[in-house]
């Protein structure tokens, strides 16, 4: 047997092995297509990745699981073009035959995401509250979620432009979902001269208090 039908035997049983082909060599990426048998999840139940009936399994980050979960379905047919990374193809675009969605995934490493920088600029609708007595954001009316820690509440100048009605900027980093976008503020205020710090504690120290516990002096 000669080397190159050696070398097409191989790349033909490691295809039917894993339902992945190569495509688009110029920028790295390789496609799979398959149907989805399966949805990788975590212990919250977020999706984190799909497993095909042809035996192809895909990698995707968790804070994208709910653009996943509007696009994509059990049973449907699924082209994934993504990076391959071993047994495993990271996804940087899932497209859905059935629900002709697609979903656009980021190229870069996924533990490093923090959303995209942004400022925002609106009406506050209504103040996000939780147990305790504490709030967690705000609702501008156009429907984008500023996100506090509680913390942030008790500083005179960030609590004068949570009020219901009050016009407020924002800036921070930015997720965009299928249910919606919501803003981690990192700065807020009347507008861009007036604008107040947020700092956000660990997140240990202020989703999950202790009973009993009082909130954290704010900084």
């Amino acid at each position: 047997m000669t080397n190159r039908k050696i070398f097409l035997l191989a790349a033909s049983l490691l295809a039917g092995l894993t339902g992945v082909a190569a495509a688009q060599p110029a920028h790295g990426l390789v496609t799979a297509h398959g149907t989805v048998s399966h949805f990788t999840l975590t212990p919250f139940g977020s999706i984190v990745g799909l497993q095909l009936s042809n035996g192809a399994q895909v990698l995707a980050p968790p804070f994208m699981s709910t653009q996943i979960a509007y696009a994509v379905k059990l049973g449907d047919q699924v082209t994934v073009q993504g990076v391959s990374m071993g047994p495993v193809l990271r996804a940087v675009q899932i497209s859905d035959a059935t629900s002709h969605q697609t979903v656009t995934l980021p190229r870069k490493p996924f533990h490093h995401h923090h959303g995209a920088g942004a400022s925002v600029t609106g009406t506050v609708a209504s103040v996000i509250n939780g147990p305790r007595d504490r709030h967690f954001g705000v609702m501008l009316t156009n429907g984008t979620e500023l996100a506090l820690p509680p913390t942030a509440f008790s500083v005179a100048a960030v609590a004068s432009v949570v009020k219901p009605g009050a016009r407020v900027l924002a800036r921070g980093a930015e997720t965009a979902s299928a249910l919606g976008t919501v803003l981690k503020v990192r700065e807020i205020g009347a507008d861009s001269s007036h604008l107040t710090i947020v700092t956000w504690p660990h997140w240990r120290h202020w989703h999950h208090p202790k009973p009993g516990a009082k909130p954290t002096a704010a900084q």
